[in-house]
């Protein structure tokens, strides 16, 4: 299936910032936006990688090095001169992002995937039943696996919006990076992400054990 997309000139290429890409990308309906050198920008939509604008140039490294400085926060562009890889959330007015910014052969490229922002419940979500126990249990630990896409984050978020709605607990989350922002409902919830409000998993795990909790959730 092909996406309707606006009809922006090739001669207007490349974009000023990200978040002309990913405007446009949100209209189309697209989960994913990859800038990378020596390719046209691409979009996942309907699960099919293609290129935005079939007759765009490609991008150099140049561009997507500009296009990353214009808005990686310094502490993630430290981490990327170091590590030569960064993860974090990015917001604009359009939507949150789970982003990838990376150092490759060619040059920087730059993966973001649209975060739904809101919550699904674990009944929109068609969860079992037999989940929902889970949730009620005092103590124990529950882990979510599988690969990239499965729906983990989105199932856990489900999971701990229950609770929220349920119990009267405090909840903390480790997360690199947030991706649903949950808000306190029935329940005191907390949200830290790693690199940005603590140095590390560790360190905020052992953090949260002072911080009088009843659910931790890492991810």
């Amino acid at each position: 299936m092909i996406a309707t997309i606006p009809d922006i000139p090739v001669k207007s290429h490349p974009l000023g910032h990200v978040d002309e890409y990913l405007e446009i990308g949100q209209k189309a309906g697209a989960s994913d936006v990859h800038l990378a050198v020596n390719a046209q920008p691409i979009w996942r939509v309907h699960g099919t990688l293609e290129p935005i604008w079939p007759d765009a140039p490609r991008l150099t490294g140049e561009q997507t090095a500009a296009l990353a400085e214009s808005f990686v926060p310094d502490v993630y562009k430290q981490e990327l001169n170091t590590r030569g890889d960064s993860d974090f959330a990015y917001a604009n007015e359009f939507a949150r992002y789970r982003t990838s910014v990376v150092r490759q052969r060619l040059g920087i490229e730059i993966v973001f995937r649209v975060i739904n922002t809101k919550v699904r419940t674990m009944d929109e979500l068609g969860l079992p039943e037999h989940l929902k126990l889970l949730t009620r249990y005092q103590n124990g630990l529950i882990l979510a696996t599988g690969s990239v896409g499965t729906g983990k984050s989105t199932t856990l978020a489900a999971m701990i919006q229950q609770i929220n709605m349920e119990r009267r607990d405090h909840i903390i989350t480790l997360e690199d990076p947030i991706e649903y922002v949950i808000k306190s409902k029935n329940c005191h919830v907390s949200q830290r992400e790693v690199f940005t409000h603590t140095e590390s998993f560790a360190t905020a795990l052992r953090a949260s054990l002072r911080e009088d909790p009843d659910v931790i959730m890492v991810g």
